[in-house]
């Protein structure tokens, strides 16, 4: 082709392919002028392809401007085909460019610029581009940008095309990656990555469309690559409809973020939402860029991390300092909100305060793209991310809130102090925040003032001062009798603190007023808040009732936020109920579609939501796994929230399942994020944890003086299921130390406190814990007693059958009945999934039911087992008892020397805890060794023994003690010990 003559134009080059056809370098014989020709491509003499090319020649004619490839002419070459002669632009395309990596800040910025306002000369004259991407942009030796190809374009109105005898079908051409192909009439044509989701859906497609495009080029020239990537063109569409992209900021910390703003509005789904002309989008971006040249310094703060991460609470010194130059907030002289701004912020407002926070970022978002300048609805719009766990975006948002702009005059009072309210409720300053919210009760007119009381009654409960904040939720109500979001903020409160009569009382109330009003989303809200509580109080029956009937309403009307946390909490349900397949088959089900609809922040709380269950149940394998996927997606996704719970709960199932060490960085982790951002519950929570792997020590002073402060804290908090769980520990801690008659107390008071609070399922736990402990000390009947009751309880509440069954075995042991202690135990050691704490203590008991039984070296070997798994763990207490364990087995085959290494071994772990029972018990075997092969220290093993029941006797009394004594386990002992 090269030197060949088309009219009086001659080749001298190929540049490559285009749009429908092939492009060449060319010289004008008449003009002498470089050009550039593009002839239709093989095959190209049907009239269908050759209007194609004429309508482009025709589109790309009738514009005039500096940014716009110009057309000079058209002709048909001698074998039929049509070309079009057009400028030659020296340069290189900006895909080429992008080769390199992302393009420099400001330079991306100016290009985009460019290609908008190329684009709003073609839509002025009626024409729309249709494929705008990295490879149809031109940036000339000189920096200028030219848009080229109008391959795809098509006027507005259709009567051009029938003018020329063309459907618009069929002037459309497909422009993949792979070497471009005519489509048939009707097909979706376009280059995925960059197309609009209107076009992606075969709709008519405006200048909005063109708008998305220039916004992916935009991301594209940002990060190095298209925000919608995939490995086929239909998945690349998927993303284009269901995905929403990341800000730039997240791929490259050099964006700042009032770019992504931009970036971010022009790449909205609905095109409502979007810039509405290029025009529009092009004078943001040029005050961005006389910004970025002369930058303030609010724009410098505006800019995201440097690429080091910061800890999660370092931009709240930011904030501060944003504080200091905003002291005064405006809005435009003489402007309020637009109408449509005001109308989805008080949408928004209303979400906020039910606690449909995804519904309020929703709505929120839509009142700062009707109205960016609405400082208030960037603030909320901040709140809302934060409660999202998507700290970056509030973070961006409430910079926003605290722009400046020159010619804005005073906010009022109110104004200024609920987005300092928000700003310090944000940065975890929660004194802070209450106090704002304190001083806006009296600020606001009177209308207002019923949601002033709701939002310091939300403050207060984030600083779990929930006394108080049900004090706000009623002042509310006594300002507004039908205010159902104040109904529902209570109502969730008092469950939470055990009052479940009230509790449904108040979520009825709420339920009849959203009713009342058609707020179906607030029904939903009442139905999964009511499935909560009733699951926590072990009514699974009625819990899934609640949480179908939210989940269906959520479905009517296409809420897929509420939708799907109602089926990740019915996986919970489900698995309370007994079905563990079942309940993972439908939160994979329903985290799939979470992540798929970009809710993140729902996924990691659906997977710690069930871990938390299967914990409860102590089926510790799946809780793991559960609590490491949420751990895993909260990591990638950057929810500091998400992340410090996921570890909070994986640190629970570590330390439950034995692996103290591990769970160790977990906790501190979590502990350091809750401690930091005064989540104070979460604090009690890991403090309480930590306890436990301190308790497993042998430090049992630091865990007394831990589980002090955190009774303390939840008492005055009025936490009903801190303070239950609480009492749990400090008994556990008190049987640790061996002291039973402190235990029974704890035990006692935990089952009282339960019982009265409500908690079906703590009450029994602490039942559970005080029939065995009676049945240690003999006291039989009260335990069996105590069984039949736990038994009652249990019927229907499926996390009561474990401690049920492991009290009936308990019993079996204690009452001496060794042959059914011992098939008890092989049975329980048989099941799947058993823990190693659970299998060193069933291996215990099976061991001396052995030895009872005189099976003396099966009883060897699973002392020896024991001994093994206690090893593994690093648990020091553990390693004793499986010692003390071992040499019993030992003595009773008559194995001396080594009885007296593993009980002397013992004795001194037990006496350095002070554990004065095992003590005992350990320098029992240890002297009755000792004399069996005349050991010198027989008589200072008898004294250590004789010392360690004395203080024993001291610490749970003569009545404990002597009833103790006697017992089937105990008496072996006691007679050791009765011997000369």
């Amino acid at each position: 082709m090269v030197g060949a003559t088309v009219s009086h134009y001659r080749i001298t080059g190929e540049l490559g392919s285009g749009g429908m056809g092939v492009v060449y370098a060319a010289e004008d014989l008449v003009l002498h002028r470089t050009v550039a020709i593009k002839f239709a491509g093989a095959g190209g003499t049907g009239d269908s392809l050759r209007n194609r090319l004429l309508e482009e020649a025709r589109s790309a004619s009738a514009l005039d401007h500096p940014n716009i490839a110009r057309i000079y002419d058209c002709g048909e070459a001698p074998d039929g085909r049509l070309f079009v002669v057009m400028e030659r632009v020296r340069g290189e395309t900006l895909q080429t460019l992008l080769h390199a990596g992302p393009l420099p800040v400001a330079k991306a910025a100016r290009i985009a610029e460019d290609v908008l306002a190329a684009l709003s000369e073609a839509h002025r004259a009626g024409v729309i581009h249709r494929d705008i991407k990295p490879s149809n942009v031109m940036v000339d030796e000189r920096g200028v940008v030219k848009v080229l190809d109008f391959g795809l374009a098509k006027r507005r109105l259709t009567a051009r095309a029938s003018a020329a005898g063309v459907s618009p079908d069929e002037i459309e051409t497909v422009a993949m990656e792979s070497p471009p192909d005519l489509t048939h009439p009707g097909q979706v044509v376009g280059t995925p990555s960059y197309m609009s989701p209107e076009h992606v859906r075969n709709e008519a497609v405006d200048g909005r469309g063109d708008v998305f495009s220039a916004s992916c080029l935009l991301h594209a020239c940002l990060t190095g690559h298209s925000p919608f990537r995939g490995r086929t063109s239909a998945e690349v569409m998927g993303e284009v409809l269901h995905v929403t992209p990341k800000p730039p900021s997240a791929l490259a910390p050099e964006v700042p973020i009032a770019l992504d703003r931009i970036v971010l509005r022009g790449l909205e789904k609905d095109r409502e939402r979007r810039y509405q002309t290029a025009d529009e989008m092009r004078t943001d971006l040029a005050a961005f860029r006389q910004n970025l040249s002369g930058t303030s310094g609010l724009d410098a703060i505006a800019r995201p991390k440097p690429n080091f991460r910061l800890p999660r609470w370092a931009w709240a010194a930011a904030l501060a300092g944003v504080a200091a130059i905003a002291a005064w907030f405006a809005i435009p002289a003489g402007d309020g909100p637009s109408p449509e701004a005001r109308r989805w912020y008080e949408l928004g407002l209303g979400a906020l305060r039910d606690g449909t926070y995804y519904n309020a970022q929703s709505a929120l978002s839509r009142a700062v793209a009707a109205d960016d300048s609405f400082a208030l609805g960037h603030a909320r719009l901040a709140e809302a991310w934060a409660e999202l766990d998507s700290v970056e975006r509030a973070q961006r948002e409430m910079l926003l809130a605290l722009r400046q702009p020159p010619g804005f005059r005073r906010r009022s009072a109110s104004s200024r102090l609920t987005v300092e309210a928000i700003q310090a409720s944000i940065a975890r300053d929660l004194p802070g925040a209450v106090a704002k919210y304190r001083q806006l009760v009296d600020a606001v007119p009177e209308r207002d003032r019923a949601g002033a009381w709701l939002d310091l009654g939300r403050a207060q409960e984030r600083a779990n001062a929930t006394a108080d904040a049900v004090a706000s939720y009623t002042k509310a109500l006594e300002l507004d009798a039908q205010y159902a979001a104040a109904f529902l903020r209570r109502g969730v409160l008092l469950g939470q603190r055990g009052k479940a009569a009230e509790s449904e009382k108040d979520l009825a109330q709420a339920q009849s007023i959203y009713e009342a009003s058609r707020n179906l989303e607030g029904v939903a809200e009442v139905e999964y808040q009511r499935g909560v509580r009733l699951a926590v109080r072990g009514q699974t029956a009625a819990a899934r009732a609640a949480l179908e009937r939210s989940r269906k309403l959520a479905a009517d009307y296409s809420n897929e936020y509420q939708r799907l946390r109602a089926e990740l909490r019915l996986s919970v349900v489900t698995y309370l109920e007994g079905d563990s397949e079942g309940a993972q088959t439908i939160a994979r089900a329903a985290a799939a579609k979470a992540r798929e609809a970009r809710l993140p922040s729902l996924t990691v709380r659906g997977w710690v939501d069930l871990a938390s269950a299967q914990l409860m149940k102590l089926d510790l394998l799946p809780a793991e796994e559960n609590a490491r996927q949420a751990l895993e997606l909260a990591n990638s996704e950057g929810l500091a929230r998400g992340e410090a719970g996921a570890r909070l709960t994986l640190g629970s199932v570590l330390v439950q399942g034995g692996k103290r060490d591990e769970a160790l960085p977990h906790l501190t982790a979590a502990l350091d994020f809750f401690d930091k951002g005064q989540f104070t519950a979460e604090v009690g929570l890991c403090q309480r944890l930590l306890g436990r792997v301190y308790r497993s020590r042998g430090d049992f002073a630091k865990v007394h003086e831990i589980l002090d402060a955190q009774m303390k804290a939840a008492e005055a908090a009025g936490d009903a299921a801190q303070v239950s769980g609480l009492w749990g520990d400090i008994a556990a801690l008190y049987l640790t130390e061996e002291r039973y008659a402190d235990a029974q107390r704890a035990l006692d008071r935990g089952i009282e406190f339960a019982e009265k609070s409500k908690l079906t399922n703590d009450s029994g736990y602490r039942l559970a814990s005080r029939a065995g402990l009676a049945a240690r000390l003999g006291e039989l009947e009260r335990a069996r007693a105590s069984l039949a009751a736990l038994r009652a309880k249990a019927a229907g509440i499926d996390t009561l059958a474990a401690p049920t069954a492991a009290l009936e075995r308990e019993i079996s042991f204690y009452a001496g009945e060794w042959a059914a202690c011992a098939k008890a135990y092989r049975d329980a050691l048989a099941k799947p999934g058993v823990s190693a704490p659970n299998e060193i203590q069933y291996r215990s008991f099976l061991a001396v039911a052995l030895l009872r039984l005189g099976t003396i070296e099966e009883a060897r070997r699973e002392a020896a087992r024991m001994l093994e798994l206690a090893e593994k763990s690093k648990d020091d207490g553990a390693i004793a008892r499986a010692k003390l364990l071992v040499a019993q087995s030992d003595l009773v085959a008559r194995r001396f020397a080594p009885a007296l290494d593993h009980a002397a071994s013992a004795a001194k772990t037990f006496s350095a805890r002070k554990q004065y029972d095992s003590l005992w018990r350990a320098e029992t075997v240890a002297s009755e060794a000792a004399s069996a092969v005349s050991d010198p220290s027989t008589a200072g093993h008898r004294a250590a023994a004789l010392d360690a029941w004395r203080v024993f006797e001291t610490l749970n009394g003569i009545e404990i003690t002597n009833r103790y004594r006697e017992t089937p386990v105990m008496s072996y002992f006691a007679k050791l010990r009765s011997r000369p």
